[in-house]
């Protein structure tokens, strides 16, 4: 086991113990995404968007997801609670799929209410 450059055994066996004792084994939190915006005057008027309005979206994600449909940069993860406020009010109906892109592709996230463009 290394602490920092030094190798444990240089700390005492009690000490290392201890360390090895108390590890936490890897658990997975559940994390609450938000965003929020307002859409510019030029957004077509659907379910989803009008010109001006505000809008948010709520959602909960596992922190270490069952990725699916990955490929390098991104990937799908399962997500629950998701809510959608638009001017203010919500709207009714939850996305497809949830994209996470890595940091090495710009990082985010993409929500897909309908089908998928790559699908």
């Amino acid at each position: 086991m290394i602490y920092g450059n030094r190798p444990c055994s240089s700390f005492g066996p009690l000490l290392c113990l201890v360390l090895w004792a108390t590890a936490a084994p890897a658990r997975a939190d559940i994390l609450t995404v938000s965003a929020a915006g307002q859409f510019g005057p030029g957004v077509i008027a659907d379910q989803l968007a009008a010109p001006g309005a505000s809008w948010a979206l709520t959602f909960m994600v596992d922190s270490n997801p069952a990725a699916a449909n990955s490929d390098p940069f991104s990937f799908d993860a399962p997500f629950s609670g998701f809510t959608y406020l638009l001017g203010g009010s919500a709207v009714a109906g939850s996305p497809e799929s949830i994209r996470f892109f890595d940091s090495g592709d710009g990082g985010l996230f993409t929500v897909f209410f309908g089908p998928r463009p790559d699908s």
